[in-house]
């Protein structure tokens, strides 16, 4: 999860590291700091078992933030998993922190752009991406650039904040910006129509709301904004009440899709080509 117009990174760094110590250092360690999205860890998990991933793999995660799901399905699965995010100084932390847990081998994180990815055409075994499309206008641009780089029959699995029923406005700060003017939100249903017309095969949507609600229940309850409390100091409380409430009032809803691009049709192209 990228988000917008954070403090200096030299200051989120020297935070998290506090937060660290100066012992050795696990995944299970940085799970609470290092993994942005709604539910953390538990969501990841779930995220991944989707993607059925193998050694060898090379995995795509698009909007990799600090490294945390990259560096958990890297360890779990035997995969090499590449990050790309637009912010330098996340990429930055993501590396350091994967050679802090011994993972530097089978992690890369690159400064990029979802909709311009670095990667020739059928690159990847699978992609994801947790949290990253609240902030990109062009959905049927950045699917797209995703169908690309994947390899015929290579799973795609997101798990993203969409727009709810109600058409009633948002209150901002959220977690992923800080007034709306770069939060672009589409429904279940609109999100599945794009996913669609890029090429994609949808084989699951899953409503996660329940557990985003439960998730962010827990973290207010504990007094604990974990990442985002990092990330946000000022405001972090304020971010996860906007969002809770926006649930709440069917304003945004939580969902995971599972995807994968067509083998069949990806074969039948080229023998025509």
């Amino acid at each position: 999860m990228s988000l917008e117009n954070p403090p200096s990174r030299n200051d989120l760094k020297t935070r998290l590291l506090a937060v660290l110590g100066d012992g050795p250092v696990t995944i299970d360690d940085l799970a609470a700091l290092d993994e942005l999205h709604i539910g953390g860890r538990a969501a990841t998990r779930h995220l991944a078992g989707t993607l059925c991933l193998q050694p060898g793999m090379r995995a795509l995660d698009i909007g990799s933030g600090l490294g945390g799901a990259a560096r958990y399905l890297a360890e779990q699965s035997g995969a090499i998993v590449t990050g790309v995010d637009l912010d330098a100084g996340y990429c930055a932390i993501a590396t350091s922190f994967s050679e802090k847990v011994k993972l530097a081998g089978q992690t890369e994180f690159r400064t990029g752009d979802a909709l311009a990815l670095p990667y020739t055409e059928c690159f990847f075994d699978a992609a994801y991406s947790l949290h990253t499309a609240m902030n990109i206008e062009d959905k049927a641009g950045l699917y797209k650039e995703i169908f690309r780089v994947l390899k015929p029959g290579a799973a795609f699995a997101f798990y993203d904040v969409l727009a709810g029923e109600s058409a009633k406005m948002l209150s901002y700060p959220m977690p992923w910006s800080a007034d709306g003017r770069d939060s672009f939100l589409l429904t279940a249903g609109q999100t599945e129509a794009v996913l669609i017309a890029a090429g994609f095969e949808i084989t699951a949507r899953e409503n996660r709301t329940a557990f985003a609600m439960t998730a962010l229940a827990r973290a207010k309850q504990s007094g604990n904004a974990g990442a985002i409390g990092l990330v946000y100091p000022q405001d972090a409380a304020l971010r996860i009440a906007n969002l809770t409430v926006a649930i709440e009032d069917s304003r945004c809803a939580v969902w995971q899709f599972s995807c994968r691009r067509p083998a069949g049709l990806e074969q039948k192209n080229s023998k025509t080509a």
